[in-house]
């Protein structure tokens, strides 16, 4: 089980981020490492202090090691993972994941919309709203969310609007919380799927489908995975399970499926492993969002597909290694 590399597990000061349940902890990253040990890998784990970059990885070779990218913010920025992936790009080193361009990108729900229209990916309509000024717009149910924002902060049941009045008053509030710019989306009201997948190049594999089935909530405007039921316990959201494996799908949608993930991970430009959320609606699946760092500890999304293959956790980080090691053997 010996590899031609050994791993730094590169993480943020932990001490840093917020209790919310959306930043990796303390003991996600020793789990981490301790799994990868027993894939037989020599593993350090890592911290940047005070965003030095180049001393955090000052004791090791590009040529040696490969970084475990856990880096979830910089600087105090939330959303900011694409810088700390540059730096480690411009110290020499191999890491997991997508690169900074890719990060940027889908960290902006209307650049990533630009780019998945750019390439024919289906995807709902949508108006980009600045300043929280709506422009002209008719098709409702319509959903508003920031733009700037991950993990479905801002989701709740008002984020559905039905009419101009509500439309107008969400992005309001949307652009008086957050600021910058409110994307309107028309209200796909299907089934949702979470499609993991990982590979390179032509190898591109798409892990089990997870989905969300919004029968049991009768109306609509609660047809949302918002950001309570995937942060907090103990709200009403979180305790309503509406997720499973997809098993029982038709042949000939699953295709679809993975041909519309497939089409949008490569028109975001990721690599490695990442995550598309889609709904379908008249059988047409519609891409809401791509996830360039999709949460890999045990109990994200991404391991959760991986294991219905019935692969441990330790394997699942040592193949993101894998994929890593064979591009840079391939540059």
């Amino acid at each position: 089980m010996d590899a031609p590399y050994a791993v730094v597990v590169l993480q943020n000061d932990p001490s840093l981020h917020s209790g919310d349940g959306t930043f990796i902890t303390p003991n996600e990253t020793t789990e981490m490492v301790d799994c990868l040990r027993v894939q037989g890998l020599t593993v350090v784990l890592q911290t940047v202090i005070e965003c030095d970059m180049a001393g955090a990885l000052a004791p090791y070779s590009p040529d040696q090691w490969l970084v475990l990218n856990f880096c979830e913010d910089w600087n105090g920025d939330g959303m900011d993972y694409a810088t700390p992936a540059q730096l480690i790009a411009d110290l020499g080193f191999v890491y997991t994941g997508c690169p900074a361009d890719a990060l940027q990108r889908s960290t902006s729900k209307d650049e990533t919309k630009r780019y998945l229209i750019a390439q024919n990916v289906p995807t709902p309509h949508a108006l980009i709203c600045h300043d929280g000024v709506v422009g002209a717009w008719n098709h409702f149910p319509a959903i508003v969310k920031p733009a700037s924002q991950h993990c479905s902060l801002g989701i709740t049941r008002a984020s559905v609007v039905d009419n101009p009045t509500m439309l107008g008053a969400q992005v309001a509030a949307m652009y008086e919380q957050f600021g910058g710019v409110v994307l309107v989306e028309e209200f796909i009201d299907g089934i949702e799927f979470n499609v993991s997948l990982w590979g390179n190049g032509d190898t591109i594999q798409v892990l089990p489908l997870s989905s969300i089935d919004y029968a049991p909530f009768a109306d609509y405007h609660d047809r949302l995975c918002t950001y309570d039921g995937k942060w907090k316990p103990d709200s009403v959201d979180y305790q309503t399970p509406i997720w499973e494996f997809a098993y029982q799908i038709d042949v000939s949608l699953r295709t679809r499926i993975h041909e519309v993930a497939i089409a949008a991970f490569r028109a975001i430009g990721l690599r490695d492993y990442g995550r598309v959320d889609l709904r379908v609606l008249a059988g047409v699946p519609y891409v809401l969002d791509v996830n360039a760092n999709p949460d890999i500890t045990r109990s994200g999304g991404m391991y959760r597909a991986v294991s219905q293959l019935g692969m441990d956790y330790g394997a699942f980080l040592r193949q993101l290694l894998e994929l890593a090691y064979t591009r840079k053997n391939k540059a």
